[in-house]
């Protein structure tokens, strides 16, 4: 007699509702992915507007610094050689007008300037190739004392009234550097 065996074949009821609550929890997550996807989409889309919008807003602020040096330096031309000095804003503005100016003449006018508020003295060392370099009698006071607004103030005061000089395009200044000021080569 040949004995047939039965095997069951699937899943018992148990294993059967565990696995739907499985795949259902899985489809729930699957969903709630989706939205957190769509969300994250959404976000993405109204970033790549923005980064737009500021590079357009970049572009404009560029030109517009760009307008500005442009008239700053014609005005400065125009204006001829001066003593500038560091006005109400913090930006250098021509004092005035130097009939015959020499480097030695403005650097004159500028000690004289800087005495009156006790601020250190230049020296001007030389003129060569477009480049003035100066020293300062008492550097420590620019680069310790006199605060980064006032030290870059009394740099930008030494720079534009050099550069006032047609022969002049750069001023060196030579010291040791500080908290404040840093040496090197500066330009209108």
């Amino acid at each position: 007699m040949t004995a047939l065996l039965v095997l069951p074949l699937g899943c018992g009821k148990g294993e059967d509702e565990r696995l739907r609550s499985e795949l259902a929890e899985a489809r729930m997550e699957l969903g709630a992915l989706a939205e957190e996807n769509a969300r994250l989409r959404t976000q993405c889309d109204q970033l790549a507007d923005r980064v737009e919008e500021l590079k357009i807003a970049y572009e404009q602020l560029r030109l517009q610094e760009e307008r500005l040096n442009h008239w700053a330096r014609r005005l400065a031309d125009r204006f001829g050689p001066s003593l500038w000095y560091v006005g109400p804003d913090d930006k250098p503005l021509p004092l005035h007008s130097v009939a015959k100016a020499t480097p030695t003449k403005l650097v004159a006018l500028l000690n004289a300037r800087f005495a009156a508020e006790g601020l250190p003295k230049v020296i001007l060392v030389g003129v060569e190739n477009g480049v003035a370099r100066v020293r300062i009698d008492n550097e420590t006071q620019l680069t310790q004392s006199m605060g980064s607004a006032g030290a870059t103030g009394f740099i930008q005061s030494v720079t534009y009234t050099l550069c006032s000089l047609v022969d002049i395009r750069a001023v060196d200044f030579d010291f040791k550097e500080g908290d404040h000021a840093v040496p090197g080569r500066y330009t209108r």
